[in-house]
């Protein structure tokens, strides 16, 4: 039985196993973290607590509600590209990277139009720290292109990571090396100016023209080198 209802959703059926496998973690940290919250509401009440350790308390109450806060806005975003126009659609395999091993990967899709996330390991993680990138580019915070052109950012990174962390993934003091090339950031579409923001049908000419491969979903419609899409 799906988590997400997939009647006109705009995720492939091949990625609907991957995306329920966010939504149903999510669902269950989130009713754990609310337990543990009442457990110790309960512990506080009956001063079972030591009151020296009222900072340490705070802190962990202080934790538990910004777990929560994340995986409830895991399940929004995902309830976002559910109900996007553009299609998302998730695959095995990942991409080669330039140390010629494999590397998951979320980009877009030119023959289809689709955003294709391509996962190099079944970690849940990994699922989580890429649909955050499908997100990013539905909402305009990063585009797909190479060159001068990408939004693409070390912040972009750090947000995917750190959505990975809360799904068991490894904590980073710092970005990994591959991600040394990327500005600082964050930057978004306004590199481009917000004339062609505001002008859409300048937008889908430059686009058009554009001697690369690229895509930017602006306003909830996708432009890419083959024009408006969705």
């Amino acid at each position: 039985m799906n988590l997400v209802d997939p009647k006109g959703m705009m995720f492939t059926e091949r990625s609907m196993k991957y995306v329920n496998r966010v939504v149903s973690f999510s669902h269950e940290r989130i009713a754990e973290l609310f337990t543990a919250k009442e457990q110790l509401t309960t512990m506080l009440k009956l001063r079972k607590l030591n009151p020296r350790f009222s900072k340490l308390i705070e802190k962990v109450f202080s934790s538990i509600d910004k777990s929560i806060k994340e995986f409830r806005a895991t399940l929004k975003e995902i309830g976002i590209l559910s109900d996007s126009n553009q299609l998302y659609d998730i695959t095995t395999g990942g991409i080669i990277d330039q140390n010629g091993g494999y590397i998951s990967d979320t980009n877009y899709e030119h023959s289809n139009n689709s955003v294709l996330i391509s996962l190099a390991d079944n970690n849940i993680f990994t699922i989580a720290h890429e649909l955050k990138h499908a997100f990013q580019f539905e909402i305009g915070q990063i585009n797909f292109t190479v060159g001068p052109y990408s939004t693409i950012d070390k912040t972009d990174e750090i947000e995917a990571y750190v959505r990975g962390e809360y799904f068991g993934g490894p904590h980073y003091e710092k970005l990994p090396s591959m991600y040394n090339h990327l500005p600082d950031g964050p930057i978004d579409f306004n590199l481009l100016g917000n004339y062609l923001i505001e002008n859409p049908n300048e937008l889908g000419r430059f686009i058009a023209g554009s001697q690369i491969k690229y895509a930017v979903r602006v306003n909830g419609i996708t432009y890419s080198t083959e024009g408006k899409t969705r």
